[in-house]
């Protein structure tokens, strides 16, 4: 009794308590800018949902180019987690809809968890995404103190020079020159693969492909983007991922092959995730060629020059 007490005390003491926050400039507030464009665009949608392997990794104004769709590039990072991310675009698709779904390969293991700190981070610049992640009471009570204890630190979040929300372009893109931070290792590279057994919240994934098939919407999955030296590497763990998502996800339609997006190294500017300006262009024209058996494109529309 005294436990519970002295626990819902602090909880509303520490509820008064928030981090000093940057919205001109925190990353995560780009959250307000992509929602900004999916309620003023008008006419058919095409809508990036994934971590940031989309927000770094693709030329969205070329993609509106070629086809018949607006699009909205609403990924930001995968730290949000898989329930966010799917509960996030259930939560925006409408009539005439093309859903581009592209999960970083942790996010569809059950054992992966969601960043609880990035998650209310987020919520604290838009509100309205505390409906896509509910927290239990053991992970609001680690975020109260967390915040607690930033504030009482006068700790500030800083952004930083390329994860940056002025960084983003009208699409929602990232289009800072990225070649210029190249690093010479890779973050997650040498990460440990971790055996996917079954698929993360498959009834999240239903609850999106149900939704789009009431409003009348097209959802399509794909592999992400990936360095060569990690997809030789992982191979046996991506084979085996590709037979679990073909078994228990397969009311989605699956666009490509884990192999579709596989780059050379030089292609990756900081993490395995993240494609520098020529990775992009490669990869968008990677993606072209893959939709254009799909969607209809524009006419008149001149060919990309290959790279």
């Amino acid at each position: 009794m005294f436990t519970a007490i002295a626990t819902g005390v602090f909880l509303l003491v520490a509820s008064r308590y928030q981090p000093r926050l940057d919205a001109e400039s925190d990353f995560m507030a780009s959250i307000i800018d992509k929602h900004k464009r999916l309620n003023e665009v008008q006419g058919e949608r095409m809508l990036l949902v994934g971590g940031s392997n989309w927000a770094f990794g693709i030329n969205s104004e070329r993609l509106q180019e070629k086809f018949n769709y607006q699009v909205v590039n609403m990924s930001i990072h995968a730290g949000l987690g898989l329930e966010f991310i799917l509960n996030e675009a259930a939560s925006q698709v409408k009539k005439g809809d093309v859903v581009l779904l592209c999960l970083e390969y942790d996010l569809y293991n059950p054992a992966n968890k969601s960043d609880i700190d990035l998650i209310e981070h987020t919520q604290l610049f838009f509100p309205e995404s505390k409906s896509y992640y509910q927290f239990n009471f053991a992970e609001l009570s680690s975020q109260r103190y967390t915040y607690f204890r930033k504030t009482v630190d006068k700790q500030v979040i800083t952004p930083g020079t390329i994860y940056n929300r002025k960084n983003f372009n009208e699409f929602g893109d990232l289009v800072i020159p990225l070649d210029e931070k190249k690093k010479s290792k890779l973050i997650g590279s040498g990460k440990q693969w971790k055996t996917i057994r079954n698929i993360a919240s498959v009834e999240t994934f239903r609850k999106l492909a149900d939704k789009c098939k009431e409003v009348g919407a097209e959802l399509h999955l794909l592999f992400p983007c990936y360095p060569k030296t990690e997809f030789d590497k992982h191979k046996p763990g991506i084979r085996e991922l590709k037979k679990k998502i073909k078994e228990e996800l397969g009311f989605i339609h699956l666009v490509n092959e884990p192999g579709s997006f596989v780059y050379a190294d030089k292609y990756f500017f900081d993490t395995i995730y993240h494609l520098t300006r020529e990775g992009k262009e490669l990869r968008t024209n990677t993606l072209i060629r893959l939709l254009e058996g799909i969607l209809p494109p524009l006419e008149n529309v001149p060919e990309p020059v290959s790279n």
